[in-house]
């Protein structure tokens, strides 16, 4: 029913308040949710880098929502007192996820007398006195986007590295004679960038390691550099339902057959993956200690799809346990 068609204002008021307590159950069956789906790392198998994505993607939630509602839910599986304020309106979501940092530090019944009812910004002050350590004492950067493509960062350093950056403008000092703190970081970040960024040099053919092959785990760096441009520095996790990891960061170069079952460091055995799906995959192979044959793993027949223009190599792994090759 729609409430805006009640002429009663009370019969409307009733509406509203039933139709609010109906939202704030959905909401805490939805962070269940959430948590259930990261415990059983849906999110990986699904082909996501990671719980935030598939929010994002799957629910269409804001960055704002996602980041609440994630924080939430990773608590209440520890703290299931404050799902049970959550979805008795003693406290919001907002307060809820004000309240995540503070759990296991304070009483319970002491952290919800002093926030409920109160605003967000009453009880961020009444949480900063309450620990005598605002959240701005933490050691962690603050990034706010100031509109025009510029940034503003905001951040606490101790003491050790505020000498050490100190000496850094020492001896830049005739490249920037005022110390200039982004000038000094746009030297230091390109320097790093062009000493450690293989997305930026060009790799060697591919003929030069085709016939590579080696019973240690160690990876010459020119292979690395070779299957990180073959998969455009991206994780090559591909989900049953044809969509591709987009993570770009923390990524690993995998043997498809591990060393321990007698897997060699060959080109067409190398697949890069980011961590999460790589420990996903460790979860689901055959353990080194059974007895199994190569046919576990299942080697790509055609690894040289890899090298052909426009095709990809689709990699996910299957109930029994056995990686499966898609090639699109």
């Amino acid at each position: 029913m729609d409430p805006s068609g009640l002429h009663d204002s009370a019969e409307l008021m009733r509406n509203m308040r039933a139709l609010c307590g109906e939202e704030r159950s959905a909401l805490c069956d939805f962070l269940c949710g959430l948590s259930a789906i990261e415990n059983r790392q849906l999110h990986l198998s699904l082909g996501f880098p990671n719980m935030f994505e598939l929010c994002r993607v799957e629910f269409g939630l804001s960055e704002g929502c996602i980041y609440r509602r994630l924080q939430v839910s990773r608590k209440i599986k520890h703290y299931p007192e404050l799902l049970t304020a959550l979805r008795a309106g003693q406290i919001n979501l907002t307060l809820a996820s004000l309240l995540c940092p503070y759990l296991g530090k304070f009483a319970w019944s002491e952290l919800l007398s002093r926030v409920a009812g109160q605003s967000k910004r009453s009880a961020q002050k009444t949480l900063r006195d309450l620990a005598a350590l605002g959240e701005d004492s933490q050691t962690k950067v603050r990034i706010q986007y100031l509109g025009k493509e510029h940034y503003s960062y905001k951040l606490k350093i101790p003491a050790s590295l505020h000498h050490q950056w100190e000496r850094v403008k020492e001896l830049l000092s005739h490249q920037v004679p005022d110390g200039d703190l982004q000038s000094i970081l746009t030297i230091l970040t390109q320097a790093y960038l062009n000493k450690n960024d293989l997305q930026n040099k060009p790799a060697a053919s591919p003929d030069l390691w085709q016939h590579y092959s080696s019973p240690t785990r160690y990876i010459p760096k020119g292979l690395k550099h070779l299957l990180l441009e073959k998969a455009e520095h991206s994780c090559q996790y591909i989900s049953p339902e044809g969509r591709r990891c987009t993570q770009k960061r923390y990524l690993d170069i995998d043997h498809i057959i591990p060393i321990s079952a007698g897997g060699q460091t060959t080109f067409p055995n190398l697949q890069v993956l980011c961590h999460a799906h790589n420990l996903l995959k460790s979860d689901s192979i055959p353990s080194p200690s059974t007895n199994h044959n190569q046919s576990d793993f299942l080697i790509p027949e055609r690894p040289a799809a890899l090298h052909q223009p426009g095709r990809t190599m689709k990699l996910s792994w299957t109930k029994d346990k056995r990686p499966a090759e898609r090639v699109r």
